[in-house]
Formats: structure tokens, sequence, C-alpha cells
């Protein structure tokens, strides 16, 4: 990578080549753990996965928020309501959402969670906690430390646009433990970006 000044829109283009880089390796699948869970592309009753990003971002909406109406999904998603609908068909064929009646208002609609999909959503975190961690362990002990004071910047980075991302609170995770999610658990509430 070639030397950065601090100029605003230097580092603002670089910012966005590697964030677009970064994105793509966590969208793709990950050999390593399809290695590990060998059934995970496999149909009904097996370990399957939603086949599609916008399956797992609906996913990780309904893990922060619980549950919520097709018209708050597609509002939360930015699609249009046909799009939820054909998306949510599709997790309800393959277990991972439910639908249910409010006890109040029998018209409304509810989409929740079920067990499968909660699971789903954590097997997910661990695969792309361990594709970057293989990637981190290759660093050396001065990149990783760089690594680790950028996570911080990176997060008010994104507290200065009010309203635009809802960030866990990884500048605390990062400053008290030194290290994330060693043992490959999923951070509750937490979204992949």
């Amino acid at each position: 990578m070639r030397q950065l000044g601090n100029e605003p829109v230097e580092l603002a283009e670089a910012l966005i080549d590697v964030l677009r880089s970064m994105h793509r390796l966590m969208r793709q699948p990950h050999a390593a753990s399809d290695q590990q869970h060998p059934g995970s592309g496999a149909g009904r009753g097996g370990h399957s996965q939603p086949e599609k990003p916008g399956q797992f971002k609906l996913l990780m909406i309904l893990t922060k928020r619980g549950r919520l109406a097709m018209q708050e999904l597609a509002t939360a998603l930015d699609v249009a309501p046909p799009t939820v609908t054909a998306m949510v068909k599709r997790l309800l064929e393959q277990g991972y959402v439910e639908r249910v009646r409010d006890d109040a208002d029998w018209r409304t609609v509810w989409v929740k969670l079920t067990d499968q999909g909660r699971e789903a959503v954590t097997q997910h975190h661990r695969e792309r906690v361990a594709a970057l961690r293989q990637r981190i362990e290759q660093l050396d002990p001065e990149e990783r430390e760089k690594l680790r004071d950028a996570i911080p910047v990176l997060a008010h980075l994104l507290e200065l646009q009010p309203g635009a991302v809802d960030m866990p609170d990884v500048v605390g995770a990062v400053q008290g433990s030194g290290s994330a999610d060693r043992g490959g658990k999923a951070a509750q509430g937490t979204e992949d970006r």
C-alpha cells in the first residue's frame, strides 16, 4: 500500500477502497468454515445457512430488535414490501423465522427468529471471526497494535454522522480486553458490517 498523507480527500478515497474490499471479504464463503461444517450447504433439516446476504441482514435485524411487522422489516432493510415478503417466505421455509399474531391486535403479524435462526446468526458470526482471525494472525505485532489503535478511530468516525449507524461498543471491547471473542462466541446484538 502506498504512503498516505493526512488530507481528508486522500484518506476518504483510501478508506473507501479498503472498506469495499473488506466488505467483499466478509461476504464470501469461507473455506475453513465449510470444512469444519460440511453440512453448511445442506438443505432443510441440515445445518443450512441462508443463501443471500439480504437474508442474513434480515436475521441480524431481528437479532437486535426482537420482532418486527413486515412493514417495519421493509423499512429497516430499505426494500419494497414485496421484496421483504419473498425473503420472509424463504426464511420461513428454511425454519429461521416464524410469524406470530399479536395477542392484543390479531391483525398484526410479527416476524421473529426461531432457535434455528439464532443459531444461523451465531454460526455466521463465528465464521466471519475465524476468517478475519486467520488473516490477523499473519500480521506482525506492530501491525496488530496499529489495527487495534485504528478501531476506536473508525468507531468515532461513524459516530460523527448523526443517526447513520448503530455501532456496538467495540471501543470498550478493544481497550478492555485487547482481543475480541477468542472463544468464537457471537457477541449478542452485533451486526455484520
